[in-house]
């Protein structure tokens, strides 16, 4: 089902590649725990700007406004409930507006809305990532 409805239309290769005219399964760099799926960094951008665009690819809903909406609304139980950044919980230099998904090795999709901006970073320290944050954000500010 992620396939046909999700992966398929934002056109994500789920590790293939072409070389010399042949499509060939690539290791993308490790399993990133999605159900056995493995993702390249492309993918995830993808993704990425697939939230963005609160679930809207080339012009078609993909995913349910309503999901999109509370996957972006905390909880009292858990205010950092739906990839929020909120309270800075995600990484302190950040916006509360700012959400994320997070995988497996620290592969984070960092998406920045009020910036038009998805950022994808693949296995990185995670006591690095705040200065990485901080880094970009000064990046994309000027």
């Amino acid at each position: 089902v992620l396939r046909e409805e999700i992966m398929d239309p934002i056109s994500a290769s789920n590790s293939w590649v072409e070389i010399e005219g042949n499509r060939v399964q690539s290791v993308s760099g490790g399993g990133h725990w999605c159900g056995g799926m493995f993702t390249n960094a492309y993918d995830q951008a993808r993704f990425g700007l697939l939230r963005l665009h609160d679930g809207s690819w080339n012009g078609k809903q993909l995913l349910s406004k309503d999901w999109v909406e509370m996957s972006k609304t905390p909880t009292a139980l858990r205010p950092t409930y739906g990839f929020l950044n909120t309270e800075q919980a995600f990484t302190p230099v950040a916006p509360d507006s700012h959400f994320y998904h997070a995988g497996a090795g620290v592969n984070r999709i960092w998406v920045a809305p009020e910036r038009d901006t998805v950022v994808v970073v693949r296995w990185i320290s995670g006591d690095h990532f705040i200065g990485f944050t901080e880094r970009m954000l000064a990046t994309i500010s000027s």
